[in-house]
């Protein structure tokens, strides 16, 4: 019997720096919490969709950052923002007119233009980068502290007064975010696990259930497909059995990130 996650997500998404949009009919998703916050404008069809754990306000349904909830989907178009909390305050989300963006890119520029932000501070910003250049190794916390010159100890104080992270889950959730970028633009889940720094496509599949409540052979590819041409979706045809057969094989990251 499927299980809830099995659904798939139908439709567009796009990612930006410290935002993510995604628009469509979305599939089930198990409970689960990220660190983003997470608002969702339901299908105006009126077919039903439930976001357990979510706040209603207005049209919208909001998950603060780190709120365990789950989706049951309907079959209507619905979007989904994601916004990092260190950047982005929930409380300070505009009000969405009666006329709201038609597409996720339109609803990107929307945001960027209308949801104040606060900027990162230059030393993070620079620790988040140095991340990013790393993503593809293991990284260890000890190395990245060096690297900034600074202790773990100092490390571990920035980034929870910062972004609300441990070092660990900041590298983390870097990792996905690279990861699900690289899918999106079209490489397979292999490739994109080992660009960001996953043991295997398993890992990186784990991962994503454990942080989203979705399967990546069952939300990623489906959103993918929809930009490649023929010779790409085949490939991806194999990849997607690969990640769902093996999606209960541990990992192999040790104490690393």
């Amino acid at each position: 019997m499927p299980t809830h996650s099995d659904s798939p997500w139908l439709g567009a998404a796009v990612i930006a720096q410290h935002l993510a949009v995604f628009i469509g009919a979305p599939g089930d998703a198990e409970l689960h919490a990220h660190h983003a916050h997470q608002i969702v404008f339901p299908p105006r069809d009126g077919s039903e969709l439930i976001v357990e754990g979510a706040t209603r306000r207005g049209d919208a349904w909001i998950v603060p950052s780190g709120v365990s909830h789950r989706v049951r989907a309907g079959t209507g178009p619905a979007t989904f923002i994601y916004a990092e909390p260190w950047v982005y305050e929930i409380d300070r989300f505009p009000t969405v007119e009666s006329v709201a963006p038609r597409d996720a890119e339109a609803w990107l520029r929307w945001l960027e233009a209308e949801w104040p932000a606060n900027p990162l501070s230059p030393a993070l910003s620079a620790m988040m980068a140095d991340v990013d250049r790393l993503l593809g190794k293991p990284i260890r916390i000890g190395e990245l502290a060096k690297r900034q010159n600074i202790s773990i100890s100092q490390l571990e104080r920035r980034l929870g007064a910062s972004l609300g992270l441990s070092a660990k889950q900041m590298v983390m959730w870097r990792r996905l975010r690279f990861a699900i970028e690289r899918v999106l633009a079209g490489v397979t889940l292999t490739a994109a696990a080992h660009d960001a720094g996953f043991s295997d496509a398993a890992h990186f599949s784990r991962s994503l259930r454990a942080t989203f409540g979705v399967r990546a052979d069952r939300s990623l590819i489906p959103l993918a497909r929809r930009h490649q041409p023929p010779a790409a979706e085949a490939s991806r045809q194999s990849q997607a059995g690969v990640a769902g057969a093996s999606d209960d094989v541990g990992d192999r990251k040790g104490s690393t990130s």
